[in-house]
């Protein structure tokens, strides 16, 4: 069995009880990380459980659109990971919800199509973290929830939905959206919330929000 862990975006305080114990029955951890870089899903995790006697292995991805060299990066992991299950349980850990936007999704299908089962364990995910940062609801009543990663197919049109919209993976395309915004007179309703439970965790709003503001931060329109 894979277990797909989420461990949220960054207090170890937040993963859930199930993560934690799942994390400590499994000999082995994969850990995913871009581009060599020091994987933030493991620090939360090791606040959390130790992981001295644990068996890692980092999982490389590269930091590409190119979808057949993440194609072939996707493929080759799976088969590290299927080696492993030959011989036990293993758990992957994930940054945020396994189900938003993980490398687990693309893991889990192929490692199933090798006859082996998975399991999702749900945790706090950014947007929800973002909203509590910022202290506000993210819906309410009826209303709808958009969650869109910048860029994607129609982002223009869907801003003018109605509801919450949240907007993820902006990376250094941050002056860019805010520009967006301001001429769609969308900027004063704008939160950013960087790096959501973590030490450095910080909001801002509207005009306050700074053009450079880092990798893991979180927009919310209401």
């Amino acid at each position: 069995m894979l277990y797909g862990v989420s461990v949220g975006c960054g207090d170890p305080l937040d993963m859930t009880i199930k993560a934690v114990r799942t994390i400590e029955r499994c000999d082995t951890v994969f850990v995913p990380r871009t581009g060599g870089e020091k994987s933030l899903a493991l620090r939360i995790a090791s606040g959390a459980v130790d992981m001295s006697a644990k068996q890692l292995i980092h999982l490389d991805f590269p930091m590409t659109r190119d979808t057949q060299e993440l194609e072939n990066a996707w493929d080759s992991a799976s088969e590290t990971v299927c080696e492993v299950l030959r011989e036990g349980d293993a758990a992957m850990i994930c940054l945020g919800d396994v189900s938003i936007y993980t490398t687990f999704s693309y893991i889990s299908g192929r490692v199933e199509a090798k006859g082996f089962e998975t399991k999702w364990l749900p945790g706090a995910s950014s947007v929800t973290a973002a909203a509590c940062a910022a202290n506000i609801p993210l819906v309410c009543g009826n209303e709808p929830l958009h969650i869109l990663p910048y860029g994607c197919e129609g982002f223009s049109e869907m801003l003018a939905a109605n509801g919450t919209k949240v907007i993820m993976k902006c990376g250094k395309k941050a002056p860019q959206l805010l520009q967006e915004l301001e001429e769609r007179g969308m900027l004063e309703s704008c939160i950013a919330v960087e790096n959501a439970g973590l030490e450095n965790e910080r909001v801002t709003y509207g005009r306050d929000i700074p053009a450079d503001v880092g990798y893991f931060t979180v927009f919310i329109l209401r």
